[in-house]
């Protein structure tokens, strides 16, 4: 069986997930390790695609034709390319299918070869329980960093050829919504970012010790860091610098610490 490494960036939104995969992808290329990278939001759309083919109906929704499913609100469906698709989600149905079939893909691979190394985007927040535009059920939206955790340990699998490395990123509430603000046009709506992406309660919006030590009894390596800086560049730098590299280690040797930071 062949080994597979698989890298998770885990936490809020805006915290700083995907430059850290954009820069392993580019350090690990350099060691000669090739993988896939796929995020959680990708997953979510396709899953919103599947619910829309389902059924819809075409409604207004806040002045604009959307198709609306059961558990979707899609405002341009059949974009080919569904990173640029724009939803709503109606409830957590949708976004708790994703993340486990993302758990999953972590444990177990993925149907192009179980052998991939993957690189993995996973947004965790306080759960939500309520949905103001055209609600649909009561299922909450399960996104916490308890949930992402509890799915891990449903799909444990004691074979694993590799490692899998989770970096818990974490940053205040102020720090992110001034980077969502920058982020143009993909930025989240901000009256919904205050609402979902919220700091939480201890073990919500970011990994604690509680929790990197139960994915350590299933084989999991998970470190938290902490991405407080109002200048990017220093966290680019701890990222290229510390990070990375450690992380090619733990794929290398597997289990040896968390790096020590510069500051």
């Amino acid at each position: 069986m062949m080994r597979r490494n698989v890298l998770i960036a885990m936490g809020n939104s805006s915290c700083g997930k995907s430059e850290l995969l954009k820069i392993a992808r580019a350090k690990f290329g350099g060691e000669g390790l090739d993988f896939k990278m796929i995020t959680d939001r990708q997953l979510l759309a396709m899953k919103v695609k599947e619910d829309i083919e389902n059924g819809y109906v075409i409604k207004d929704v806040e002045d604009r034709k959307a198709h609306v499913s059961k558990y979707a609100i899609c405002f341009n469906h059949g974009v080919e390319d569904l990173n640029r698709s724009e939803f709503w989600v109606r409830d957590g149905t949708l976004l708790n299918e994703a993340h486990k079939l993302m758990a999953n893909m972590a444990v177990n691979g993925i149907e192009e070869g179980n052998s991939l190394n993957l690189l993995l985007e996973w947004t965790i927040a306080p759960t939500v329980k309520k949905f103001a535009v055209l609600p649909q059920g009561s299922v909450p939206l399960l996104q916490s960093a308890e949930d992402g955790v509890r799915l891990l340990w449903e799909v444990k699998n004691d074979v694993v050829p590799g490692e899998i490395v989770i970096v818990g990123i974490d940053a205040d509430f102020r720090y992110r919504k001034e980077r969502n603000k920058r982020r143009g046009a993909h930025m989240i709506d901000a009256d919904f970012f205050n609402f979902a992406f919220n700091d939480g309660k201890e073990g919500e919006g970011k990994l604690n010790e509680s929790q990197i030590k139960r994915l350590g009894r299933i084989g999991i390596t998970a470190m938290d860091y902490n991405n407080n800086y109002d200048d990017q560049r220093g966290y680019i730098k701890e990222m290229t610098e510390t990070i990375c590299p450690w992380v090619i280690q733990q794929f290398k040797e597997g289990g040896r610490g968390h790096p020590e930071r510069e500051r």
